[in-house]
């Protein structure tokens, strides 16, 4: 299992009220606050406080398995969010035929507010990111960057060759138009001028729709 395999605490969907109501039990049972004289009693100090942080978060951040297609910044204030609207969406749909119900409007300003704390919660974990990136982290960032949102194909059309009519020497097709063009007339060429179907062509006769009311073998 390599490290990043590892399961590793979820504190992004912690509840962090009972974690600090836990964690101040727990500070309280220890010994009443006292002046640090000697560099002993600091280190024991910082121990005990180190013991009880990470006891507290042992007994109250679960822990998670990390998934390939997880969203890594939804929050636990996202999830209650989700879980008032689709409370509130439920309702709406419920009382549709009551125009003037309260639920139809808060409702609207459920979904408006998920959507807003989305985008915000995006934002902050994409700085979160950035600021703790490493010199690899960089260069993946600048990838995003330059390129657009999807599944992770080529998003763009790679430079072409093609071959020049007037003088037979490979051309790189770079630009959008260029490409387009070049697409086009590929693709969809010009009518020629002169057609090789005689112009007295006698055409055999259609065959029947099958779902032509005059077709018998439709009605069988």
């Amino acid at each position: 299992m390599s490290t990043s395999d590892k399961p590793s605490y979820n504190f992004r969907m912690a509840d962090w009220q009972d974690f600090t109501k836990n964690l101040e039990i727990r500070l309280t049972d220890l010994a009443c606050a006292r002046p640090l004289y000697t560099k002993d009693e600091i280190f024991d100090a910082a121990h005990t406080l180190k013991e009880v942080l990470q006891d507290t978060i042992r007994t109250r951040i679960k822990l998670q398995k990390p998934l390939p297609d997880k969203k890594r910044w939804w929050t636990g204030e996202l999830e209650d969010a989700k879980r008032q609207k689709n409370r509130l969406g439920s309702m709406h749909h419920k009382l549709r035929t009551f125009d003037q119900h309260p639920c139809h409007q808060q409702f609207k300003e459920a979904k408006s507010a998920f959507a807003k704390l989305v985008i915000e919660t995006k934002q902050k974990h994409w700085n979160d990111w950035l600021s703790e990136a490493s010199t690899k982290d960089l260069w993946t960032a600048n990838k995003y960057l330059r390129n657009p949102t999807g599944d992770g194909g080529q998003p763009r059309i790679p430079t072409l060759e093609a071959t020049d009519p007037y003088t037979d020497e490979k051309v790189e097709i770079a630009t959008n138009e260029e490409k387009a063009r070049m697409f086009a007339t590929t693709f969809f060429p010009r009518k020629p001028e002169h057609s090789n179907v005689p112009a007295d062509f006698d055409y055999p006769a259609p065959v029947p729709d099958a779902q032509s009311p005059g077709n018998k073998s439709s009605d069988k």
